[in-house]
């Protein structure tokens, strides 16, 4: 029935609704680009940073170990900055400033994620909605006219008010497919985080005890 009709006739068709799903379409695409090139820039060379501090820390290069996270802008970096910030001091507080740095970008990555969520509980509403109107509408212009040109009236009316439904779906699928997939990769970074954190910990630990160790050494003698 629309093969002949372009893009925009079938937006005209479906009233003001289709301008709302549209705005929700840009809306999304928006979060979408923005938090691609957010969860890339700061996953970037996350576990080389791991290991990169790992061996500056073992070799008492805190300082360096300290410029080398600064100098990136991966998640991991700002994690281990927070544990090299503490280092030496009890490792309860190591863990506090790690677990605090975590939470930090816990919610810079999670920023405007909901969005996507909502845009997809909702499109399909806003959808159903403008399909609702457009039978309303219909139904009135067959009140309108002469019984036997009311059917193809009806029939053309209920067509152009689906429309609006199936632009819903479509929004409403690519919103909750883009979701899932940030969430998906939210935390899977977060994981990382984590097991930085716990693996940062562990050498403080160590090296603690080793100070430790060296202090009761050195009374004894």
């Amino acid at each position: 029935m629309f093969e002949n009709y372009n893009l925009w006739q079938l937006i005209q068709m479906g009233g003001w609704t289709m301008y709302v799903l549209i705005a929700c379409s840009m809306m999304t695409l928006a979060v979408v680009f923005e938090r691609y090139v957010t969860l890339l820039r700061l996953r970037a060379e996350g576990n080389v940073a791991l290991d990169k501090v790992k061996a500056l820390v073992t070799a008492n290069r805190l300082s360096d170990a300290g410029a080398y996270c600064g100098a990136n802008r991966d998640a991991i970096s700002h994690v281990l900055s927070a544990g090299i910030t503490e280092w030496g001091k009890d490792e309860r507080l190591v863990s506090a400033a790690m677990e605090r740095a975590v939470g930090a970008q816990t919610v810079r990555l999670e920023r405007y994620v909901g969005i996507l969520g909502t845009i997809g509980s909702v499109a399909v509403y806003i959808g159903l909605f403008g399909t609702v109107v457009g039978i309303m509408r219909a139904l009135h212009d067959i009140g309108e006219l002469a019984i036997g040109g009311g059917m193809n009236v009806a029939i053309k009316g209920v067509a152009e008010a689906l429309i609006c439904t199936a632009a819903g779906l479509i929004v409403a699928v690519s919103a909750v497919v883009a979701y899932n997939y940030f969430v998906r990769r939210i935390n899977v970074l977060v994981t990382e985080m984590d097991l930085a954190a716990s693996e940062f910990l562990a050498l403080a630990v160590t090296a603690n005890s080793r100070s430790k160790r060296s202090a009761s050494t050195v009374e004894a003698k």
